[in-house]
Formats: C-alpha cells, sequence, structure tokens
C-alpha cells in the first residue's frame, strides 16, 4: 500500500508540476497567442500595441486582448502580473467573490482567488510590487479577487498601463496579443506579407503625405506638390492617411491593409469648393465666412449651393446656426439627425493625453452628407446617434481628424489628436518586430525549446523514465511477496495444485488487491494534496495546479498493473524451473 501512495503522489506532483509550467510557459491562455519570434518567453516577448487595434477590425477575428506578463515578487512570493485593458477586466466582474473593480485605470490590482491565498491578499490591501527591470516599487490597492475558474486565479491583474510600467514596456508594447477566430497558420500568413497602398491624391497645395500607424505614429511619409499618386509598401495593419502642411495636419482616410489596396484622397486649401445644403427654396439659408461676410448662394435641384474658398463658415437655417468646416465639396442636410437614438459621448484629447477642449464635432452619415455640426467648449461632448455607422471629424486648428463609428456597438469614443510632426521628411525608417504566432499546445514547447535548448519530447522521457523507475520498485515490492510465499506455494504444488491454478487462485488474488491499492492510495493521495494546500506550495512562476484525479488513478492503475503482470510472468518462469 506504501508503495502504491508514494507511486499515486509522485504520479500527482508530477502532472501537477508539468501543467503549471506549461501554463507559465504558454501564458496561461487557450487562445492563439502571438509573440515576438526569437523571445525567450511571454515574459520577455515585445508585441507593437499598433498591431492590436489593427487586429481588433479584422473581420475574421472575434475577439483580440493586448497583455503585458510580468514575474515579479509580492510578500516575497513569485507571483505573474497580468496587465490587461480596461474592458477586459470590467468584464472580470462576472468572476467577482470579493471587493469591486473600478471602471477606470489607476494603480489597483485585481487577485485570483488562489493568488490572494497564496500571498495572503485581501480586499483593500495595498501591497509592494517591483519592477524587476527597474529599481523602482509600485503600490497597488487590492480592488477585488475573483474565481476564474482557469490560470488567471493563480495571477494578480492590473490595468495595461500599470503592467507596462512593471514591465518596463513603453506605452505602445505588450508582452502578447492572443485572438480568436483565426488559426495560427492564416495568421502567420497575414502578418508576414508586405502590401502595396497606391494613393491617389486630389490635393491643391504642397505639403506631406503622412502614414501613421493606428496609436498615431508615423509610419512613411512622401512629399507632394499637386494632384499625384503616392506608393508605400508595408506590413498587415490599420493606417491613417494623412496630410500636413505648415499650418494643418488632416486626416483624410482610414484604411484597414489586408492586401494591395487603391484609395483616393482629396483636400483643398487654394480652390474654390462646392457646400450644398440640403433644404428648401421657401427656407432662410444664410452662409457667413469668419469676418461675418455674408456669401450668396443659389437654389438649384432642391438644395442651396455656395461657392467658397476653404475655411470655416457659418450657416444658419432658419433659426439655427451650425459652424461648418469646408475643406471639400460638402453636403449638409439638416434634417439628416434628429434628437433620438443612442447616447454617443465624445472625447478629444490630445497625442500626449492631455485633454482638448473648445473644438469643432462633424457628423457625417455613410453617404458622406453632414448631419450635425457643433461647437463643445469642454474636452467631450454628447450626442444622441441612430444606429448605423457615423465618420465623426474633430476641427481644432491646426488639426481636421476623423474616424469611424458604428453606432450602438461603440458609444465612448476617444479621439486623439496626432501629433504635428517637425520633420516629415526625415520619419526614421520603421523596423518591423518579427512574430510569431502560435496556437495554445505550442506555446508552452516553443517557450521550453527557446528558453533551455529542450523539447516537450525531453520532459515527456524524462517523465517516462521515472514513471519506469516506479514500476521497477513496484516490481521489486511484488516480486519479495511472492518470494516470502514460496513455501506456501511449495506445499499446493505438493497437493496437486498445478500451474494454471496456483496462477490463477494466487495472481487474480493479488491482481485484484493491487488494484483496489491503487484506487484507495489515490484517494489518499489527493486527501493529503488537498489538505497541505500543493497546488499553493508546488508552484511553478506563481502557477499551480489542481489535483489531477482521474490522470492520477489512471497512470498509477497502469503502474501496479504493469509491475503485477512483470512478477506474475517472472512468478510462472519460476515454476517452470522448479523454484516457485
Amino acid at each position: 500500500m506504501l508503495t502504491s501512495y508514494l507511486l499515486a503522489q509522485f504520479i500527482a506532483i508530477s502532472l501537477t508540476s508539468w501543467e503549471a509550467l506549461n501554463v507559465a510557459l504558454s501564458a496561461g491562455t487557450d487562445q492563439t497567442l502571438i509573440m515576438e519570434e526569437g523571445a525567450r518567453s511571454v515574459f520577455t516577448s515585445h508585441v507593437p500595441l499598433s498591431l492590436y487595434e489593427s487586429l481588433r477590425r479584422y473581420p475574421n477575428i472575434t475577439a483580440c486582448e493586448p497583455f503585458t506578463l510580468t514575474p515579479t515578487s509580492i510578500q516575497n512570493k513569485t507571483v505573474i502580473i497580468r496587465g490587461a485593458s480596461i474592458e477586459y477586466l470590467t468584464a472580470c466582474s462576472k468572476r467577482l467573490i470579493r471587493g469591486k473593480i473600478p471602471n477606470r485605470e489607476g494603480p489597483w490590482a485585481i487577485a485570483g482567488i488562489k493568488a490572494a491565498k497564496r500571498l495572503n491578499l485581501k480586499v483593500n490591501d495595498c501591497v509592494a510590487v517591483a519592477s524587476p527591470l527597474r529599481p523602482t516599487i509600485m503600490y497597488l490597492k487590492i480592488a477585488g479577487i475573483c474565481a476564474f475558474g482557469d490560470p488567471r486565479d493563480y495571477e494578480v491583474l492590473v490595468p495595461l498601463p500599470i503592467g507596462q510600467k512593471i514591465a518596463g514596456l513603453p506605452e505602445t508594447v505588450v508582452s502578447i496579443i492572443t485572438v480568436e477566430g483565426i488559426d495560427a497558420k492564416s495568421l502567420a500568413n497575414l502578418l508576414n506579407q508586405k502590401m502595396k497602398l497606391i494613393i491617389h491624391c486630389n490635393i491643391d497645395v504642397r505639403g506631406w503625405i503622412l502614414i501613421l500607424d493606428s496609436l498615431n505614429m508615423p509610419v512613411s511619409s512622401q512629399m507632394i506638390e499637386g494632384p499625384s499618386t503616392l506608393n508605400f509598401t508595408l506590413p498587415f495593419g490599420y493606417y491613417k492617411v494623412a496630410y500636413q502642411s505648415s499650418s494643418v495636419l488632416s486626416i483624410l482616410t482610414e484604411v484597414l491593409l489586408t492586401s494591395n489596396t487603391s484609395i483616393n484622397v482629396e483636400f483643398f486649401l487654394g480652390s474654390t469648393r462646392t457646400l450644398k445644403v440640403l433644404a428648401s427654396k421657401e427656407d432662410t439659408v444664410i452662409l457667413q465666412n469668419k469676418t461675418g461676410s455674408q456669401i450668396h448662394g443659389i437654389w438649384s435641384n432642391g438644395s442651396w449651393i455656395f461657392l467658397v474658398k476653404p475655411g470655416v463658415y457659418t450657416l444658419q437655417i432658419n433659426d439655427k446656426s451650425y459652424e461648418v468646416p469646408i475643406f471639400g465639396n460638402t453636403t449638409f442636410d439638416p434634417k439628416g439627425l434628429e434628437n433620438v437614438g443612442y447616447k454617443v459621448t465624445i472625447k478629444v484629447v490630445s497625442w500626449n493625453g492631455s485633454e482638448v477642449s473648445d473644438f469643432l464635432l462633424i457628423v457625417e452619415d455613410k453617404e458622406g452628407n453632414v448631419v450635425t455640426t457643433l461647437r463643445e467648449l469642454s474636452h467631450q461632448v454628447s450626442i444622441k446617434l441612430p444606429e448605423g455607422p457615423y465618420h465623426v471629424r474633430i476641427y481644432k486648428s491646426p488639426y481636421f481628424v476623423s474616424t469611424w463609428i458604428d453606432v450602438p456597438k461603440q458609444t465612448n469614443i476617444v479621439i486623439k489628436l496626432p501629433k504635428m510632426i517637425s520633420n516629415p521628411e526625415k520619419i526614421p525608417y520603421r523596423i518591423y518586430t518579427s512574430l510569431k504566432p502560435l496556437m495554445p499546445e505550442e506555446a508552452g514547447s516553443y517557450t521550453l525549446q527557446a528558453f533551455m535548448s529542450l523539447t516537450t519530447s525531453y520532459i515527456a522521457a524524462a517523465i517516462t523514465f521515472l514513471l519506469s523507475l516506479s514500476v521497477i520498485a513496484c516490481f521489486v515490492v511484488q516480486r519479495h511477496f511472492y518470494l516470502s510465499i514460496s513455501d506456501k506455494i511449495k506445499i499446493l504444488q505438493t497437493i496437486g495444485f498445478s500451474r494454471g491454478k496456483l496462477i490463477t487462485n494466487i495472481g487474480t488474488a493479488h491482481l485484484l488487491l493491487s488494484l483496489i491499492s491503487a484506487i484507495t492510495s489515490t484517494i489518499i493521495a489527493w486527501a493529503v494534496f488537498t489538505l497541505t494546500k500543493l497546488d499553493l506550495i508546488l508552484t511553478i512562476m506563481g502557477y499551480g495546479a489542481d489535483f489531477p484525479a482521474t490522470k492520477t488513478l489512471l497512470l498509477t492503475t497502469l503502474s501496479v498493473f504493469v509491475s503485477w503482470l512483470t512478477s506474475i510472468l517472472w512468478l510462472i518462469k519460476r515454476i517452470e524451473e522448479g523454484k516457485p
């Protein structure tokens, strides 16, 4: 019985240790993950955050999350700090068992239930977290404790900016990105190909065409002196095409580059443009420039037509006034938007995150008609929009930026004004990170190979070798048992028991006792494992694993059966040799 118990406990500890190691090396995820190719582990991986902004717009991808993963120490015990987006953390409320999850970023954390037990953490505790790469300490308040039912139970989760600071990563970099809805091979094909972006520009003044990534970081630029066609070679991504001169920076369009693509853009600062106002002949329609001078229009084919120079104008329709920026042919539909629908909040910030006030908001429908404009003196504005896609533009001199939103999927919008590029002709050559998508079952073995030059086959061989030693130990014990009853076997042979009858009577009873011993030993091993909380003691990088009851019982039973079979064959051989 003791041998069987030790065997069961050894198997359980081996399985839980392997599971904990695999979880630690695969970032504790069961999704396809993207890490830096050549990185020794997910903890040293660097993946551009702009890729996340691109992937979440890709039609085939159903879910996408960026994470930082940092092994650090709390209460002198190793634990993994997982940095995640505020939306991801807010969704963890469903798993909350104590505390409350804040709805904004800050120096707070959520502890998994196992991590809370290991580290003796309680709600409202303030813990010191040391950065492994910087001589700094950050103090975090435990806001809540969650029971996830997966490896996150052994982690401490923090908002993404906090995770980046602990990991020593810049704001534009994370450790990994996980995705759902696409396999690793298809994802690798998407990330590794280079594509052409052809831009047909209808622009009447000299300036620069800038390619910005999804975080408004400059990727490439080319000078333009009038209508022309420009070619850029870029990897997969979500890009913004901007025009910049000495006095203006305008986002012209956005594109998700998944193949060779051709687009048209226009922007005018010199030539006359057309403003079409969809109003009846009986309506009073007045257009004024910024000096207050009135511009006369003509009524034609159900709308008022004005020919104007590019700029910002005040449009009055009956008793309502609107400010309308015109940098291209524009159609204004005063009846295109009623005060009904979903509440949409739009916040404007500068490139460094500071709030921007006193801006002009322009909303266009999917046909390109301006449906409303308003000037907002604070840093954010709320309007009601019916369901559907809208092109939201923000004018704040010298910026004229825009983005597409889908109501009601997107109701809290943050628009970041890009930074004016001081030397657009000297944008540094973009060095792209080589990335490797991995399926969940590949991540652990890939990291193990890169980190320790080992493969899972080595680990499996080591475990098999140790199990073989355990089987040999069981065989030795069972052989000793047969040797101890050799005198009794001789007596049974003397009174006429045949070889077959001896094996049937003794071997069957012995097998039954061995199987009962395996089951009982597994139950005892589970009880010892649970009572001593070995899942919180035998951890690898803070990760543990629950007692693998089914696998332990199967392997223990198999080992006992093999040792019984070996010993019974040994007994048959001795009987045939006349040495019972």
